[in-house]
């Protein structure tokens, strides 16, 4: 069947906004009933937990947040909290690295074994080059392995 690309970007944002309904926590149900299509993203949840793909319960607690006064939403959150916290659901984020995109595609790690192995600090210093004449400073030592690199000298 045809469908207009209208309706269709309707009907993907309902079934993208799915996943949502199962964070009860913090703030996440008061932005989820803020948003513009929660009403017909709600319905779709109901008609889901009806075919059994969702527990019923899901269903239950969202139409008693939907409904209820303040004071209600917060009892609400604090028993899912709480029921939350036996399941392991509030388990530590894992932390990202700081920095992505390293040179040449290589990770952190493996810049410094290559370093390591060459004898060198890598992408991150470079040799000084030998001096041509005497006046110019001798040729600085490369840092150890895991050291700040060294502040560069004008040219």
């Amino acid at each position: 069947i045809a469908i207009q690309r209208r309706f269709i970007a309707d009907m993907r944002e309902i079934w993208m906004t799915q996943p949502r309904f199962e964070r009860r926590t913090g703030r996440s149900p008061y932005a989820m009933v803020a948003h513009l299509r929660f009403r017909a993203a709600y319905d779709f949840l109901l008609l889901r937990c009806e075919s059994g793909e969702v527990p019923a319960e899901m269903g239950e607690w969202w139409t008693a947040f939907a409904a209820g006064d303040e004071g209600e939403r917060e009892a609400l959150l604090a028993r899912a909290a709480s029921a939350g916290a036996g399941a392991g659901a509030s388990a530590k984020k894992r932390r990202r690295s700081g920095r992505r995109g390293r040179g040449r595609g290589r990770t952190g790690a493996e810049e410094t074994d290559m370093a390591a192995e060459a004898g060198t600090q890598g992408a991150t210093t470079r040799a000084a080059p030998a001096p041509a004449a005497a006046t110019e400073a001798p040729p600085v030592e490369p840092a150890p392995v895991g050291a700040a690199p060294a502040p560069r000298r004008p040219t």
